[in-house]
């Protein structure tokens, strides 16, 4: 438990490497029979890849979650957060409705299936005859858990899901 309060730590003041590495060591002193525990160190570490935009390793580490705690709602939420910001509207609103399934009270879901909703509906526009553009458009993202400012002001590049909360 004191190593997971540590990458905890480290993913608050941005040290994702850091956190990344204390997650690890948390993996291998955790209990086997503690299950939840493992499912919430494999989602906590997808959180600290999703962060550092790598999605398809935080998308891995969601599954083996998934696999262990199918209930877990955090878990739920970062999966429909990862393919969002992958540009899978249509898997993220599958993603968001079944965590509301398991937790209707989750903070500022129904923003986030707003998203979801308005970037499968842009999806679907842009391949029906207008040609898309590949820039992405920035967006305030106040609303996700997992988006922090850094300790000196300054932003990261803000993701595909925060993008697409100021357009709607």
């Amino acid at each position: 438990e004191t190593l997971r309060v540590r990458a905890m730590d480290a993913f608050e003041r941005g040290k994702i490497e850091d956190a990344i590495v204390e997650y690890d060591k948390a993996l291998a002193a955790a209990c086997s029979d503690d299950k939840f525990l493992r499912a919430t160190l494999l989602a906590d570490r997808a959180g600290c890849f999703r962060r550092a935009y790598k999605l398809d390793m935080a998308l891995d580490y969601l599954e083996s979650s998934f696999q262990i705690a199918r209930k877990y709602a955090r878990a739920r939420f970062r999966r429909g957060a990862v393919v969002l910001e992958m540009g899978r509207p249509k898997e993220a609103i599958s993603a968001f409705e079944a965590l509301y399934r398991v937790d209707r009270a989750w903070p500022a879901l129904i923003d986030w299936l707003l998203r979801s909703h308005a970037a499968q509906k842009r999806n679907e526009s842009s391949t029906l005859g207008s040609e898309s553009s590949d820039e992405e458009h920035p967006v305030d993202s106040a609303n996700d858990p997992d988006t922090t400012t850094h300790s000196d002001g300054a932003h990261k590049q803000p993701s595909f899901a925060s993008q697409l909360a100021s357009e709607t």
